[in-house]
């Protein structure tokens, strides 16, 4: 019973990072034309990454922003004015490149927020 509790929050919070992040691929990243506020976008994911990572507490979710890479695959070539841009995929792989760092820090967040919580307790 307490392994399914542990990793319930885990699984659900990896899911719900997958769907939004291949919301953000296919309907921001594909389809933006370069006048949207992307610092907005920068901050979002940002805070996702760390927060999938606090909230799931697991080192396995290192692996989610490749995840996102390889999803994005089929997305192609992002909309550009000019020249030809490098695939979608291509850059979202140099983005995982800050993304698993971040979400690293969520984990480590979560861990050090854990052990805190149980020390306070026992005492």
């Amino acid at each position: 019973m307490r392994y399914e509790l542990i990793m319930r929050p885990g699984l659900i919070s990896a899911a719900s990072y997958l769907a939004l992040m291949t919301l953000i691929v296919y309907g921001v990243l594909d389809r933006s034309g370069g006048d949207d506020p992307w610092f907005l976008y920068l901050a979002g994911i940002v805070v996702l990454q760390v927060g999938v990572g606090f909230v799931a507490g697991r080192w396995w979710t290192l692996g989610l922003p490749l995840l996102v890479v390889l999803i994005s695959v089929p997305a192609g070539y992002p909309p550009t004015e000019g020249g030809d841009p490098l695939p979608l995929w291509f850059e979202l792989a140099f983005y995982a490149l800050f993304a698993i760092p971040l979400v690293a820090a969520g984990v480590v967040a979560r861990k050090i927020y854990d052990w805190r919580r149980d020390s306070c307790l026992a005492a």
